[in-house]
């Protein structure tokens, strides 16, 4: 291509959203100054375990998913009881002259059509509201940000019993971040300290002609050439959305396609290590999320090579002292097809941050701030989610804030900076119960690089993928989306 390798847009961290993004947090949260080296090699370390490779699925319960929902909404109460001293436990039906606290989970009344303000409904946990639902009256707030499935804790009054008027929303409470090692922790030597380099890209990685995976030769020939230390790659690799595949024109199966797809793999330098994340569209795998992580034996790998580090999806790791979450779902575009936004009249962005979010921070904030890399309820079509295996292994919720968030998706790709704290809307001159209880302040002050690296493919052409630039100390310094 014409305009192979240029750069398609580029992030500084640290200068854009909050000062000192990588500074700690409270007890349990790194001081990102050294690059995490176990045992001097920087090997990488898994923050969350996925489904095993016998995983049962395809016995998924009305039970269970409910189940999920009443998880979710249950932390959530939990936490402003017992971290904030908020008394959350009210149920949404009772009836309340004064303004109470109740948590639940936003709904849409009408079964189909985007959620708008005339038809969102509050369903009450369980234990306290029967799980019953009420109509939420958003009209007082300043601002709002709703989308279905979206657990939030609603200050309000219910005079009727029937109908909740929210004085104040609290839309979710993100995860502090993950204590990782540093490198003197570990022992390493001043030999270790220099650049490093990340590499993200997405699937599809061939082209729609054939299955030569040629964009993914060109990015493993880029990934040699700029001596890389981690590779990561989200599916799908043998996509089933494929024009060969849909017309049934294979002449070897999809098995051998994905080792053909993982002799790629063989031209890069030792010290590069790969990290595969599957996807639901991955014709040879399992169609489940969360998902097992593919079978090390199918890759087809040479013993003398390193192996590529197989992961769930999600999965997040850690590596040079970078936490990193992914997902290969398009959460982004599903989201976008439902959110309810009403931007402040005066420009100003809600309480809690006191930023405006453009539109693709915002939707990536509100993975952070559900705690779950997947909080849309119901699902799109075709996210094979099953509740059930979520809950049994609890792979669906992120156990810390990651500093690099992956979300590929067909949406424009980007890099963005986002002030990681919680999101408050309330009334004008109205002061909150969340703002005396200082909640946004207890757990402000970091930042997370949600990141769209794009499709690595595109059609019949070559599309982008995303190079995160780490400084000698292990602080992540720039992200670059470039051109294949």
């Amino acid at each position: 291509r014409a305009n192979s390798g240029a750069t398609f847009s580029s992030l500084a961290v640290g200068k854009a959203g909050a000062a000192d993004a990588m500074a700690p947090r409270g007890d349990g949260v790194a001081t990102y100054k050294k690059p995490l080296d176990r045992e001097g090699r920087g090997q990488i370390q898994s923050l969350l375990k996925g489904p095993g490779p016998n995983a049962r699925f395809m016995f998924d319960t009305q039970e269970s998913r409910q189940k999920l929902v009443e998880e979710r909404m249950q932390r959530l109460v939990d936490l402003l009881e017992k971290d904030f001293g908020i008394v959350a436990s009210n149920s949404v039906y009772n009836i309340a002259n004064e303004p109470v606290v109740v948590v639940g989970r936003v709904c849409n009344d009408s079964a189909a059509g985007r959620i708008n303000e005339a038809s969102i409904l509050i369903e009450g946990t369980a234990a306290h509201s029967q799980g019953m639902k009420v109509r939420l009256d958003t009209s007082k707030l300043k601002s709002l940000t709703l989308f279905p499935g979206q657990v939030v804790a609603v200050e309000g009054i219910n005079p009727s019993g029937h109908c909740i008027t929210a004085l104040s929303v609290l839309t979710g409470i993100p995860q502090q971040k993950p204590k990782l090692a540093s490198l003197a922790e570990k022992g390493g030597s001043g030999a270790e300290q220099r650049s490093r380099k990340i590499a993200l890209a997405s699937g599809p990685f061939t082209v729609s002609d054939d299955f030569s995976f040629e964009p993914l030769k060109a990015l493993v020939e880029t990934a040699s050439k700029d001596s890389l230390d981690l590779l990561v790659l989200c599916g799908p690799f043998v996509d089933k959305d494929h024009p060969l595949v849909r017309k049934g024109e294979m002449d070897i199966t999809f098995e051998d396609v994905f080792k053909h797809c993982c002799d790629t793999f063989a031209r890069l330098p030792p010290a590069t290590r790969v990290v595969l994340v599957p996807s639901v569209r991955d014709v040879h795998h399992d169609p489940v999320f969360p998902q097992p992580a593919f079978r090390a034996q199918r890759l087809g790998i040479d013993s003398h090579q390193p192996a590529p580090l197989c992961v769930s999806n999600p999965a997040m790791v850690a590596c040079k002292g970078l936490s990193i979450g992914a997902t290969s779902h398009d959460i982004l575009k599903h989201l976008s097809a439902t959110e309810l936004h009403r931007q402040a009249p005066s420009g100003t962005g809600p309480a809690a941050t006191g930023q405006t979010l453009d539109r693709m921070s915002r939707l990536a904030l509100h993975l952070l701030q559900q705690r779950t890399f997947y909080p849309l309820s119901p699902q799109a079509p075709g996210t094979c989610l099953d509740s059930k295996l979520a809950l049994e292994t609890g792979a669906l919720f992120m156990p810390a804030t990651p500093d690099v968030l992956v979300l590929p998706s067909d949406l424009n790709p980007f890099a963005k900076e986002v002030v990681v704290a919680p999101t408050m809307h309330a009334r004008e001159g109205h002061e909150s119960v969340f703002a005396k209880s200082k909640c946004a302040e207890a757990l402000a002050g970091g930042s997370c690089v949600c990141i769209n690296p794009g499709r690595l493919a595109k059609a019949s052409t070559g599309g982008t993928f995303s190079t995160l630039v780490l400084s000698q100390e292990g602080q992540l310094e720039k992200v670059d989306i470039t051109r294949i």
